[in-house]
Order: structure tokens, then C-alpha cells, then sequence
């Protein structure tokens, strides 16, 4: 009898895991009107330049570079106007870690009087920015906005659902800085795919492995002066009850090759970086 119940319950087990694995599960990845949330990002870039050519110019000579990013925000929600939600996200704040061929610049806070960013989720989702408000240097500036376009693209999930062991792609334009290619063309456009797994569920948390990699874009395709590999890993954590994700750590790899006249470079650029976030009302 006691080996019967012990059969049955190993098989009672086993369905309920089939079972399980074989449920779909729906998300929608959103913010929500009337609400506050805090976001805090860590973020470190390496950027390693290689030329051959002993006699380049200053701009094209081989270094290394390195800086490291800490920034706290709060994103406030308004009510919906029509699908949209209107949001303003301000950065408190801010330190910066630089070295440039060895030289450390050391951790240093960065003062911010006001640093708004005004814009709306479109249908909740994508972020559209309207209005800059910061009152700091340009480079600042341009850091808070490339920090916040970054990280507030598109999430579509698929709306048939997916099972845990799926996957699904996600398609964003990533600009990257290449000042080797001078002012005109120093912003680069790559398209990055990112690869989300579903590993598991548990107790109202979605886990996602992540896999990415990187093309050219649109126009880039036309540069033959310019060769681009790269890819990367990460994780991410959605909470289910809030529609959002919670947690992302990631890293990424790329390596340019750039034909600037008679000269050939090799770019190396690394990027890790940690966000977290949580609705606080």
C-alpha cells in the first residue's frame, strides 16, 4: 500500500511539472498612470583603441578609456491622456568614475540643480522625450539623455503567450559613440536583437535568460569603411503584478573595424550594466 501511494505520487508530481512547463503565460509591459517609481543604474564602459600606424594623428592614436556610471532617478507618471501616459523622470543623483591610459580621475559626484526629462510612454510602453531640463554642462546633458533613451525602449512581448523554455526577439536601435569618425559622424547606429528565455516563474516574478548581438543599421550598411562584430548575455527579472522589469544586468562586447582614410583602426568597446526598479507607489 505505502509503495502504491509513493507511485502515485511521484506520478501525480511529474504531471503537475508537465503540466506546468506546458502553461502559457501573457505579459504586458507597462507604466502606469498616477504613479512613482525608482530607478537605480550602475553602468561601466571600456573603450580600447588599436592602430598599427606609428605616425597617426593625436585623435587616432591607440589608448584606452574607461568610465563608470552610478544614477539614481525617480520617473513620475501623470493620468492618461487618451493611450499615452505622460511621465517626467528626475535624476538626483549622479557620480562618475573616469580613466584614461591608467589615469584615474577618482569617483566624484556630479552636482545637479535640475535634471528633468520630460516626455510620455506611448501606450504605456516606449519612451518619447519632449523636453530636457538639466542644468549642467553638455556632456552631462548628453549622458542623462543617452542613459534615459537607452533605457526606456519598446518591450512587446508576444501576444500569444510563452512557455517557460521560449523565446522571443526584441529589436532596438543602439547609438554608439565613435569619435574616431569626427563631429559629423560620430554617432554610430547599430540594431541590437535581444534574445529573451523564459527560465521560470516563481512567486510572481518572471526569470529571462538573455542573448544579444548587433548589426548594422539602415545607412551604416553603406559605410565599407567600418566592420562591426559584437554580442553579449544578461538577465532579467519582470514582476508580473506591476507589469514591469525589476531587474536587468547585462553585458556587451563590440569590435569596430574602422577604414578612416589610409588608416586602419580596431575598436573595442565593453559595456556591464545593472538597473533596477520598482513601482513605490
Amino acid at each position: 500500500m505505502k509503495v502504491f501511494k509513493l507511485v502515485l505520487l511521484l506520478f501525480i508530481t511529474s504531471v503537475s511539472l508537465v503540466f506546468g512547463q506546458e502553461k502559457k503565460y501573457f505579459f504586458k509591459h507597462e507604466f502606469q498612470p498616477n504613479s512613482k517609481y525608482l530607478v537605480d543604474l550602475k553602468t561601466s564602459t571600456e573603450v580600447e583603441v588599436y592602430t598599427k600606424n606609428k605616425d597617426a594623428s593625436k585623435d587616432l592614436k591607440s589608448g584606452r578609456g574607461k568610465i563608470g556610471v552610478d544614477v539614481r532617478g525617480h520617473i513620475f507618471t501623470d493620468k492618461k491622456r487618451e493611450e499615452d501616459v505622460p511621465a517626467v523622470i528626475e535624476y538626483s543623483n549622479l557620480f562618475l568614475e573616469e580613466e584614461y591610459n591608467e589615469e584615474k580621475s577618482g569617483k566624484r559626484k556630479i552636482s545637479l540643480k535640475e535634471a528633468k526629462i520630460e516626455g510620455e510612454f506611448l501606450k504605456g510602453n516606449e519612451l518619447i522625450v519632449n523636453n530636457i531640463l538639466v542644468e549642467s554642462t553638455a556632456p552631462i546633458r548628453m549622458l542623462l539623455l543617452e542613459i534615459t533613451s537607452k533605457n526606456y525602449q519598446s518591450v512587446d512581448f508576444p501576444k500569444e503567450g510563452i512557455k517557460i523554455g521560449d523565446s522571443f526577439d526584441l529589436v532596438h536601435i543602439y547609438k554608439t559613440h565613435i569619435p574616431e569618425y569626427g563631429f559629423q559622424k560620430a554617432y554610430t547606429e547599430l540594431e541590437k536583437t535581444m534574445k529573451y528565455k523564459l527560465t521560470k516563474i516563481d512567486s510572481g516574478k518572471a526569470y529571462f535568460d538573455i542573448l544579444i548581438s548587433f548589426s548594422k543599421k539602415g545607412k551604416e550598411l553603406e559605410k565599407k569603411d567600418l566592420l562591426v562584430l559584437g554580442g553579449g548575455t544578461g538577465k532579467a527579472i519582470f514582476d508580473m503584478k506591476n507589469n514591469q522589469f525589476i531587474y536587468f544586468d547585462t553585458d556587451i562586447l563590440i569590435n569596430y573595424k574602422i577604414k578612416i582614410k589610409k588608416e586602419e583602426l580596431e575598436r573595442i568597446h565593453k559595456e556591464k550594466s545593472v538597473i533596477t526598479q520598482q513601482k513605490i507607489k
